[in-house]
């Protein structure tokens, strides 16, 4: 075992996230760490806004084995005040342990902040921030997202490392918040990361051909919309396709009612969330293409600044994906023939989903590149070189 092993082995870690399903980096993280068996783990999950149905909760592991876990109160409070319970009880929490942690890893400004707080309490010795997404109008109150951005400030100038899901946001924070990448300095991209050999596949004998699969929230800019108008020509062109949708949200409502008028309900099927990882996975493997058609006109810096995470599920289960031309990594999928990148056009979105469901060689090729192109982003890969460097340092920088 070599020395780097032993860092990430013997160390203890916390990890803090928000989630509305449990799914997500913070969840690729928990079980990376349960993978390795390292000492301890303190994973402790807040309910995101959208989502506060969800009570805070925290699961506590002792070499991939759980030890303890706890759900706190429902608290119904207004929004700032819960954002403030978060910290309260991420603090408490860890304190409650009466260990002290070597390395507390926040995922968004919030939880980074409490990692700031624990550091100078002693009960941490590094603080590691990762950032998920990066918006410019975080929220609709212009206080809220000033807090929000000096909170990001603050913990990106002092923490030990900032984990940037996309090297593009660096960029956004120094052209819309004034960083200084020179000052701002330890920022590394970490990006969504997959389990490669945790899943099982299909030969391509065995996948429905015909079957396009779409998952995430279901809000406007995510362009379902665009697709269903598609739907009716595609099915003149290609009598068996099939679209899964999996997911929901605000706009699943008028996505099947646009269904109904267009009279394609045999062809369209709404899943919901699929909360477990091995049922998504299941279904994803079915699947011909993954489509991801973000509607540029309403995208939000969520997505442009971000690593959606629905393309590498797709191409971990080999499907190739279609993919607007509205986010930062587009060229890598052109550059490795992994997908096809079109305007948000539905003329466009047509022809790409007819060139590759009407060839089957072509359709494998493409599969074949996207299962080679998603391969370096298995977590083993991504999280061991981030916890090694991170945890091999010697103080803080």
């Amino acid at each position: 075992m070599t020395i780097q092993s032993d860092v990430i082995k013997d160390s203890k870690v916390v990890v803090v996230h928000h989630e509305y399903i449990p799914v997500g980096p913070g969840y690729d993280i928990l079980e990376y760490l349960n993978d390795k068996a390292i000492s301890k783990v303190l994973f402790i999950a807040h309910p995101l806004k959208e989502f506060q149905g969800i009570k805070s909760h925290y699961e506590y592991y002792e070499r991939g084995e759980l030890q303890k876990k706890k759900v706190a109160f429902h608290w119904r409070l207004p929004m700032p005040m819960l954002y403030i319970k978060d910290v309260i009880y991420t603090i408490i929490w860890v304190i409650s342990l009466r260990d002290k942690f070597d390395l507390f890893v926040g995922l968004d400004p919030l939880n980074a902040f409490a990692g700031l707080l624990l550091r100078s309490l002693g009960k941490c010795n590094k603080v590691a921030f990762y950032t998920i997404d990066y918006f410019t109008k975080r929220f609709e109150n212009p206080i809220m997202n000033k807090i929000y951005h000096f909170l990001d400030k603050i913990c990106v100038r002092n923490v030990d490392e900032t984990w940037n899901i996309s090297p593009v946001m660096a960029d956004a924070r120094e052209e819309y918040n004034k960083m200084d990448k020179t000052i701002y300095d330890r920022q590394y991209v970490v990006p969504i990361s997959v389990h490669f050999n945790k899943v099982k596949r299909k030969p391509f004998n065995k996948i429905n051909k015909k079957k396009l699969i779409f998952t995430g929230v279901l809000v406007p800019f995510m362009g379902i919309d665009m697709v269903l108008d598609a739907m009716p020509e595609l099915i003149k062109r290609i009598p068996k396709i099939k679209l899964k949708i999996l997911g929901s949200g605000p706009a699943e409502s008028a996505l099947q009612q646009q269904v109904k008028e267009l009279k394609i309900t045999k062809h369209v099927k709404f899943h919901g969330w699929i909360t477990k990882r091995k049922d998504l996975d299941r279904i994803l493997s079915d699947g011909a293409i993954g489509i991801a058609p973000f509607n540029p006109k309403l995208l939000n810096d969520e997505i442009k600044n971000a690593d959606p995470a629905k393309l590498k599920d797709y191409m971990l289960l080999c499907m190739p994906i279609i993919v607007s031309n509205a986010i930062s990594t587009t060229d890598e999928i052109k550059e490795n023939k992994c997908g096809i990148v079109i305007s948000y056009n539905q003329k466009e979105f047509i022809n790409a989903v007819v060139k590759l469901l009407t060839n089957e060689k072509l359709l494998l090729a493409y599969r074949k590149n996207a299962l080679i192109f998603v391969e370096q982003f298995d977590y083993n890969n991504i999280y061991g070189k981030s916890f090694k460097r991170i945890l091999s340092k010697n103080g803080k920088n």
